[in-house]
């Protein structure tokens, strides 16, 4: 069974949701640029084929930015492999 995040429309709802939590969010097709307004905080890649999303954390003072954003990528699908890089 598929990812929900090969569906455009979950895409879109990671995005809104980021946007929610105060991050500043570019997204192109299946990758997220997340920033704070200052600073750019964490690179998010989706590989829905796989089940797995890549997570670079840019920003080592980023705080509880990881925890945030594997909390709303495991809410979204609960069976993707977050990979912190």
């Amino acid at each position: 069974m598929k990812s929900p995040f090969s569906l455009y429309a979950k895409r879109l709802e990671l995005l809104w949701r980021l946007k929610k939590h105060g991050f500043y969010v570019r997204m192109h097709a299946y990758e997220y640029l997340i920033g704070d307004g200052d600073k750019f905080q964490a690179l998010i890649l989706l590989e829905p084929e796989l089940k797995r999303a890549i997570l670079k954390i840019l920003n080592n003072s980023a705080g509880n930015v990881k925890n945030i954003i594997e909390e709303i990528l495991l809410d979204i699908d609960s069976r993707i492999r977050v990979e912190v890089i």
